[in-house]
């Protein structure tokens, strides 16, 4: 992942970058939203079922471009994100692969062949203040490190393995570099004792290199709190630990010489040395830097064992704490990645229940990982005393985003589960509704289907006539239900079209029967009627159609009351039309 990629897709001018693509994308989206706008007014002019239908449609669209919008923004402005943190981490690459070429080669320039005491003290001060230099920016490599974990979250699996090769080889050079600086001291510090014929002088030198060892232990970095910190801490400490086994065959060599010369002095004192000659050699000063050489070996053998359990102490704790963390936050992303994938709330009480049985395997999920929730705020507990506190910090930071992280799943979980039960719900009232409708729905139109043809006699025909009434009275009962499934669909509809499509056919069949039921009683009806009229029976047709009148002007003076509630009117509409 180049930064120049990166900046060349957030940039506005090439073609290709995202940016336009994004500018684009918002241009359509303004165009139809525009679109959208004068459908809504053109629906006004339309029928009521072609305008449900429409209006469902136009949800949907609506839906669509609101989620590509959201994408879009949502990956400019990851990309956004990306660029600097991408520059950053080429940039800093590039300074620090010059700067360790630099070191390593002025390190390499530097020769060990030396056979003058003073030349070789020279070059340990030089090599010395090249190793504190470096570790000085050990910061540096850190934060690289940070940086390029970071930058691989954001890439694909192939660039994440080209960073991740590019950390390796600054990791690598780093130590390589380490490495050299602590071979050459040592090679200098065995030159040192070959060619130094002074014990004074060994003395002097082996002081020296054991302060400096001594200082490493002392300045050493706190515990960190990441296994690999922990273990390059380990390495480290090993190394000092090497170092000072490397020098203990020096020590004791250097401490009989100092005792043969202390003894040496001592009997020619008694000879009757002369006086200058015993002056150029401090027996007590010797004897104090022999006491202050031990001193200093011990208590770097001690600190390093010291430091040394403490740092498997912390390796161990690290690695049950980052074992059950990740685990635990690989677990949130699954079920992260799951809940994003989920679609809306279905309308079929089917699909809804398949919604329900993955919503309560991520609820599983969920309460599973609350053990490890606990057992990574118990491991942080054991681990934070033992490191120090930068670590503790990263640890405690960790963990509180681990709850939280909890908490949100939690909670959007709680809102899903809300959710499909409303759209269980609404579901099954309207399959009972369609379930209740279709019991009915048949019986009234095989009742109208038998009544068989018109008779001839008036007596017959009377009869008839009662027939489709009773009929015709039990299909005004049954208005109220076609409305509530029609209000049922147009519910369903506005939350959406492509859910709801199943039960939009279904209702629009139960629609056309209905309709053909209403038509074929009033033909028969008005067929029923006709006929009597023909046969004479004018008074008996008359007194119906005063009867249908009066019942006709009582439901139309229950209107006056109904203040412009819709589901009222479009229940008497429907009974109207009956």
């Amino acid at each position: 992942m180049q930064p120049e990629f990166l900046t060349r897709l957030v940039s506005p001018s090439p073609a290709e970058g995202l940016l336009v693509f994004h500018e684009k994308l918002e241009t359509k989206r303004d165009n139809a939203m525009e679109v959208i706008q004068k459908c809504s007014h053109m629906l006004r002019e339309t029928t009521k079922e072609e305008g449900d239908v429409a209006k469902g449609r136009i949800e949907h669209v609506r839906s669509l471009i609101g989620s590509v919008w959201k994408m879009s923004c949502d990956r400019l402005h990851l990309l956004e994100e990306a660029v600097p943190m991408v520059q950053h981490f080429h940039d800093h690459h590039a300074d620090i692969g010059t700067w360790l070429d630099e070191i390593s080669n002025e390190v390499t320039s530097l020769s060990t062949a030396y056979d003058n005491p003073e030349q070789i003290k020279k070059q340990q001060d030089s090599l010395k203040t090249s190793l504190r230099y470096i570790d000085d920016h050990r910061p540096l490599i850190e934060d690289i490190n940070n940086t390029g974990q970071e930058v691989k979250i954001l890439c694909p699996q192939e660039e994440a393995e080209k960073v991740q090769d590019l950390l390796d080889k600054v990791n690598h050079k780093y130590d390589e570099v380490k490495a050299d600086i602590r071979n050459r001291l040592n090679a200098l510090a065995e030159g040192f004792h070959k060619v130094t014929s002074e014990v004074q002088d060994a003395i002097d030198g082996m002081l020296c290199e054991l302060t400096h060892l001594n200082n490493q232990i002392d300045n050493a970095e706190p515990i960190g709190s990441t296994v690999n910190k922990i273990m390059d801490q380990i390495q480290e400490n090993k190394a000092i630990m090497e170092d000072t086994a490397d020098r203990q065959q020096a020590i004791q060599s250097i401490k009989i010489s100092a005792d043969d010369l202390i003894t040496k002095v001592k009997s020619k004192e008694h000879e009757g040395l002369p006086e200058e000659e015993r002056i150029k050699i401090d027996v007590q000063d010797i004897e104090q830097k022999i006491s202050e050489m031990e001193t200093l070996n011990d208590d770097i053998k001690q600190k390093t064992v010291s430091r040394g359990r403490s740092l498997e102490e912390a390796l161990e704790s690290a690695k049950k704490f980052w074992d059950i963390y990740e685990g635990l936050m690989s677990g949130f992303k699954d079920i992260q990645d799951c809940i994003n994938s989920q679609d809306s709330p279905q309308a079929e009480s089917v699909l809804i229940q398949e919604q329900d049985k993955e919503h309560r395997e991520m609820s599983q999920s969920l309460q599973d990982a609350v053990p490890r929730l606990e057992a990574a705020k118990q491991m942080s507990e054991a681990l934070t005393p033992l490191i120090g506190e930068s670590g503790k910090v990263d640890i405690s930071r960790g963990v509180e985003e681990a709850g939280e992280i909890f908490e949100e799943i939690g909670d959007i979980l709680e809102e899903r589960k809300v959710a499909l039960n409303e759209a269980m719900e609404r579901a099954s009232h309207f399959e009972e509704e369609i379930e209740s409708v279709l019991g009915w729905l048949p019986k009234l139109e095989e009742t109208l289907e038998n009544m068989g043809p018109i008779a001839t006699d008036i007596r017959s025909i009377k009869i008839q006539i009662e027939e489709v009434k009773i009929l015709k009275l039990q299909a005004v009962g049954k208005c109220v239900a076609i409305e509530g499934i029609n209000s049922s669909v147009q519910a369903l509809k506005n939350k959406s079209a492509v859910a709801a499509e199943n039960f939009i056919v279904a209702v629009e069949d139960i629609n056309t029967r209905w309709n053909k039921l209403v038509d074929g009683i009033f033909d028969r009806e008005q067929a029923l009627q006709d006929t009597l009229i023909k046969l004479g029976e004018l008074d008996t047709s008359l007194e119906d159609v005063n009867g249908y009148l009066q019942q006709v002007e009582e439901e139309l003076s229950d209107l006056d009351n109904v203040h412009g509630d819709p589901k009222y009117l479009e229940t008497h509409i429907k009974k109207l039309k009956v």
